[in-house]
């Protein structure tokens, strides 16, 4: 039996907890991570970068669901 995403049950990509669509936005929000503690000179958490995130209405519907899963961890 093939693995599945855990956000949303479709077929997980290879080496991966997540389908191709939250593997891109995991990705997408990791470089975002980068970005922005660039921006803050290091000065902001993970979390509170997730925390952020999930908040702006410009932020992707994936990229939140993956940002919620992130802050479970």
């Amino acid at each position: 039996m093939s693995k599945t995403c855990s956000l949303c049950q479709r077929k997980a990509a290879l080496s991966s907890d997540f389908c191709e669509t939250h593997k891109i936005a995991e990705s997408n929000v990791k470089a975002g991570y980068k970005e922005w503690a660039r921006a803050f000179d290091g000065d902001i958490s993970m979390k509170n970068y997730l925390e952020c995130i999930i908040n702006l209405p410009e932020t992707g519907e994936k990229a939140k669901e993956v940002a919620r899963h992130l802050l479970k961890k």
